[in-house]
Order: structure tokens, then sequence, then C-alpha cells
């Protein structure tokens, strides 16, 4: 599971913004607090053992997370998050698609 402090990393925030925007307590600009809800799609074991499957806009979530058009993409990139003991993990991921606006 994803700790608050991956989050906070991940979104190039403090641990407090990350802490306020989660908990919905405190002020943190509208696109910081974006930007830290766009980090996780899902966490914890409620979904352990399914197939989950995310439907997106990836064009909005990132001219909401950065505020402008994305450059020209070249490559995507998935993470699967395995926990924090080290044991060997597999994830498995069904296809993946991109279709125009």
């Amino acid at each position: 599971m994803a700790t608050i402090n991956d989050v906070a990393r991940l979104a190039g925030v403090g641990l407090g913004t990350a802490s306020r925007v989660i908990s919905g307590k405190g002020s943190v600009s509208a696109k910081t607090a974006e930007r830290v809800r766009h980090i996780v799609v899902e966490s914890g074991e409620a979904r352990l053992d399914q197939w989950v499957s995310v439907r997106r806009n990836v064009l909005e979530d990132y001219r909401r997370a950065f505020g402008e058009d994305p450059g020209h993409i070249v490559a995507v990139g998935l993470m699967t998050d395995f926990g924090d003991n080290n044991a060997p993990r597999r994830a498995y991921y069904g296809d993946i698609t991109f279709r125009p606006e």
C-alpha cells in the first residue's frame, strides 16, 4: 500500500500538504490538491487478487496536474506497489489503450 510519504514524494509536495489534501482539512490550492489526488488511483487490500479496471482521461489528468498540455508522448510507465516487506510479487496488466479525444 502506498504511504502518505510516497504520495507526497510523487506529487512533489510536502508531507503536510499531502496530509491536508487526503484529510480534506486545511487550505491547499486546487491545482496542488488535484495533483495529489491524481497520484493515488486505488490503494489498500479491498481489491487484492482482483482485476481492477480504470478508465481515465489522461490528457485532462495531465492538464489538471501541470496546468498545460503535454509534449509529444513517447512512452507510458505503469507502477504497481507491491508492499513494504520486499516479498516477491507478480502483477498482470490487461490491454492498455489510448484513444483520441
